[in-house]
């Protein structure tokens, strides 16, 4: 497990060595309130989950496992898709409040958040070279597990 900069996967993404559609991940899915706490986590300074990838070594390029709605969600704040959610008065981030990344004609973020964001470290988890057969293996299990995960947490939730 390695830690990289958001600049950096987004990098990657940007000049097509990641690939976030793989055969078996499944299109966009998140809503834009999901998407937006993802990136309020990040700027936060809130750790997220692993990044899980496979790197072809013959290529250079990396196709998502695990993780590929965080990486979307990140990669569109980066793009002015959207903007940050509007935070009540004496949240952290309620000076950034609705800005986008870096937009044109919109407000953004200024430059300290900016450079936060950019620089901020996510887990990555990266398998090189493994077989087609092996990755589906390794993204149903994760993808499972993520499921029996989010039904326990419910249910604690229920209890508690």
């Amino acid at each position: 497990v390695t830690a990289e900069s958001i600049d950096t996967l987004v990098n990657l993404y940007q000049r097509g060595r990641l690939n976030l559609n793989p055969p078996w991940q499944r299109g966009e899915v998140w809503s834009p309130k999901k998407k937006k706490a993802v990136v309020e986590s990040i700027m936060l300074g809130i750790p997220l989950p692993a990044i899980i990838l496979h790197k072809n070594s013959e290529t250079g390029g990396h196709e998502v496992i695990d993780g590929q709605q965080r990486l979307r969600s990140i990669v569109q704040f980066v793009e002015n898709k959207f903007p940050l959610a509007k935070f009540d008065r004496g949240h952290d981030l309620h000076d950034v409040s609705g800005h986008y990344y870096d937009h044109e004609t919109r407000r953004s973020v200024d430059d300290y958040w900016r450079d936060r964001f950019a620089l901020e470290k996510i887990p990555v988890l990266t398998f090189e070279d493994v077989t087609d057969g092996t990755l589906r293996k390794v993204f149903n299990f994760f993808y499972y597990f993520d499921q029996w995960f989010c039904l326990l947490k419910r249910f604690l939730t229920i209890l508690w």
